[in-house]
């Protein structure tokens, strides 16, 4: 009777590792909501599979591979979006008006990571790619107007604030350098946009409206509890553009006191 190896026992693992993994069902992550004209609710979410990798502590990972419209008292799907290309990902996404979804895209097909942003316009399925507009900052997606004419993007590196592209005259300005900036977001008019923005350090986090075309702001101080710093995410515009709504935190570990 011949004897099994080594070789042959880590040869029948990676054969049940790859046959679990191929019969894995895709998951789905909640990453938004949206009301329609209907009062129908609609869940975005984000369509992970299992991949493969080499890493010897995590044989494989859920990777991000497309987004997924339903409906959210039903579960009905409603609409679906798988990019092209095995080493793209969408990373985050949210609803930019009825019908229509904003994404931040991740093009590793070269082995260099490029950052897209992605406007799906779901009742036709038609995408349009703004390449190397993306976000590279952890868990950003980019802001862009309704008119798919100006973008403002978190590039990766905390302090770099945010970069203003103008798509149709091709310029590039950037904004709020040595802030952490998240979730800007353009008003319905597109005249401005809001986001939060975070000096490097304890500072609390404000929340800025930046006019289009202008060099100034406004800007409101988010703390509200002395010695804990404020952060803030998930940015929303009322349809009217009056209001402003977001999730603000205060992290638990108090600022560092002057010494006595």
């Amino acid at each position: 009777m011949k004897r099994k190896t080594c070789f042959d026992c880590w040869v029948g693992a990676i054969l049940l590792l790859l046959i679990g993994i191929s019969g894995a069902n895709a998951k789905t992550e909640p990453l938004d909501f949206w009301i329609d004209a209907n009062g129908k609710v609609l869940q975005l979410n984000l369509v992970k599979e299992k991949t493969l990798t080499l890493g010897r502590g995590f044989p494989a990972w859920d990777k991000p591979v497309g987004l997924l419209v339903t409906d959210y008292q039903t579960g009905k799907e409603l609409a679906k979006l798988v990019p092209d290309g095995k080493d793209v990902s969408p990373l985050g996404a949210y609803w930019l008006n009825t019908g229509t979804v904003v994404f931040n895209l991740l093009d590793d097909s070269n082995r260099t990571r490029k950052y897209h942003t992605g406007v799906w316009h779901t009742g036709s399925n038609r995408l349009q790619l703004h390449k190397n507009t993306g976000s590279g900052a952890f868990g950003a997606v980019s802001g862009i107007d309704k008119e798919e004419s100006v973008v403002v993007s978190c590039p990766y590196g905390e302090s770099e604030g945010v970069i203003l592209r103008d798509l149709g005259h091709k310029t590039t300005t950037q904004l709020y350098n040595g802030f952490i900036v998240t979730s800007p977001r353009f008003a319905p008019n597109g005249l401005r946009f809001a986001a939060f923005a975070r000096p490097l350090g304890q500072g609390d986090s404000k929340l800025v409206l930046h006019m289009v075309g202008e060099s100034g702001s406004i800007e409101s101080v988010l703390n509200t509890k002395p010695n804990i710093p404020a952060s803030g995410r998930d940015l929303r515009w009322s349809p009217s553009g009056r209001y402003i709504a977001g999730v603000v935190w205060h992290n638990e570990v108090a600022r560092p006191t002057s010494p006595r």
